[in-house]
């Protein structure tokens, strides 16, 4: 279970990343919050 939960927080945080790499510009930095739990 461990390993599952390790992969989804892993493959959340690359998602989150990405997502602020796209919008970065659009969204001035704004961050936002609680979006990816």
């Amino acid at each position: 279970q461990d390993l599952v939960v390790a992969a989804i927080n892993e493959a959340s945080r690359r998602v989150d990343e990405e997502i602020q790499q796209k919008l970065g510009g659009i969204m001035g930095g704004m961050s936002l919050p609680g979006m990816m739990g």
